[in-house]
């Protein structure tokens, strides 16, 4: 026959492997809108650096850049006699 205090210990063990089993740390459940909001705003910012960076001509405005065509840029500098260079013209940027 098994012992009073074995069976108390036995108790006391197993009520403790499952109060350890419902305070164990679980991965977070995934949030589709979350995730979606995510990517979008990364893909904007990677979107908006590849824009920037691709040496598209462009003219100064008020404190903000104005994106034009090559034609446009060379028939700009042609009219004003210039080869891209100055404030405001076209910048190979």
């Amino acid at each position: 026959m098994i012992s009073a205090p074995l069976l108390r210990a036995a108790a006391i063990a197993s009520l403790g492997l499952v109060a350890t089993a419902f305070t164990l740390p679980r991965p977070a459940a995934a949030d589709t809108a979350s995730t979606a909001a995510i990517a979008g705003a990364a893909a904007a910012i990677v979107g908006g650096l590849l824009y920037d960076s691709n040496r598209r001509p462009y003219y100064d405005r008020g404190g903000r850049r104005v994106y034009v065509s090559r034609p446009v840029e060379r028939e700009y500098n042609r009219r004003h006699g210039g080869g891209g260079g100055g404030h405001g013209h076209g910048h190979g940027h």
